[in-house]
C-alpha cells in the first residue's frame, strides 16, 4: 500500500519556500527509510524531477554522518542509536508526511515522521532500537511491552528532532493496519503548524483520535515539548469537525492503549 508523501505535496511546499529564496541558500529533501534505499524511493515516487527546478538535493538520512542519542530497552538499560547530524544541524526542519494509523503508536504524523527518519538504519537497525528492542525478528516477543516503551522513546529524541514546521499532507491518510498494510482513504485537507505537536494533535483529530490517547503527544505535552490539548490550540481555517472523518484504528487498538499503564505507574 502507498503511503509515501505525494510529489504535489512536496512541490507545494517548495513553492511556498520559493517566496523567501533570497533568505535560502539551499534546500535538502532528505529521508531515512526502514526498508529500501532512499534514492530508490526518490525515483518510484517522482521525486528526483523536482531538483532542477527548485535547485534542491536529495539525501539518503541513512548515509549520513551521525551523532549519538540514547533510548530506553524494554530489559531496563539504556542503548546508543545514531542520529543523523543534517537533521539536528540544518538551520530550518521541515516534516512532510501523510497521517497514519500506526501498530505500536496508534497514530503516525509528522513529529514522529521526523523522529524516525533521523534514526539510521543501515547495517545496523537503530530504528528498532527506538520500540525499546534491539532485534527486530523478535518482534512478536516484545511487542506488548514496546507499544508502552516507544512513546517515551519518540519523546526523549523529540528534544533533539523536533521539526520547526510540521506539514500534514492529508490528501488522503491511511487507516487500519498503518503504517504499512493499512486502507488509504480520502480526507482532503492539509494541516501545518510551527508547534509539530500540535499539528499533530489536529491531524490526529481530524482522522478521529483523541490526542491524549497517543502516548508520545501527552508526554510532549506534560514535558513542554508543544501542545496537545485541542482547547488550547488555535486552529484556523476550517474547524475540525467540518473536516473530521473517523478513521478505522489498527487492529491492535486494544494493545496499543496500554501504554496508559506505564504512564499511570510513572505518576
Amino acid at each position: 500500500m502507498n503511503a509515501a508523501t505525494h510529489v504535489e505535496a512536496l512541490q507545494a511546499v517548495l513553492e511556498y519556500l520559493g517566496k523567501y529564496k533570497r533568505r535560502i541558500s539551499r534546500i535538502t529533501i532528505g529521508e531515512g527509510p526502514a526498508g529500501s534505499p532512499a534514492q530508490e524511493g526518490f525515483t518510484n515516487y517522482r521525486y528526483l524531477r523536482l531538483a532542477e527546478e527548485f535547485q534542491v538535493d536529495f539525501m539518503d538520512l541513512n548515509q549520513d554522518s551521525h551523532t549519538k542519542a540514547y533510548v530506553y530497552q524494554i530489559e531496563g538499560e539504556e542503548i546508543q542509536v545514531r542520529i543523523a547530524k543534517s537533521s539536528i544541524e540544518y538551520d530550518y526542519t521541515i516534516s512532510l508526511t501523510l497521517p497514519k494509523t500506526h501498530e505500536t503508536v496508534l497514530f503516525s504524523g509528522g513529529t514522529k515522521n521526523y523522529i524516525m527518519g533521523s534514526v539510521i538504519r543501515d547495517q545496523i537497525d537503530d530504528k528498532i532500537k527506538v520500540h525499546g528492542f534491539p532485534d527486530r525478528t523478535e518482534w512478536d516477543h516484545y511487542y506488548p511491552e514496546a507499544v508502552k516503551l516507544m512513546h517515551r522513546n519518540l519523546v526523549r529524541l523529540a528534544r533533539e528532532l523536533m521539526p520547526d514546521l510540521n506539514v500534514i499532507d492529508g490528501f488522503v491518510a491511511m487507516e487500519g493496519n498503518g503504517p504499512v498494510h493499512g486502507k488509504l482513504t480520502h480526507l482532503g485537507v492539509a494541516v501545518a503548524g510551527t508547534d509539530s505537536i500540535a499539528t499533530d494533535a489536529v491531524a490526529a483529530n481530524i482522522m478521529g483520535f483523541n490526542p491524549s490517547d497517543i502516548g508520545y503527544l501527552y508526554y510532549a505535552n506534560n514535558e513542554g515539548l508543544g501542545v496537545s490539548e485541542l482547547s488550547k490550540i488555535e486552529v484556523i481555517g476550517a474547524s475540525i469537525s467540518d473536516v473530521q472523518k473517523l478513521c478505522k484504528p489498527h487492529d491492535n487498538y486494544a494493545i496499543e492503549i496500554t501504554w496508559k499503564l506505564l504512564a499511570s505507574s510513572i505518576h
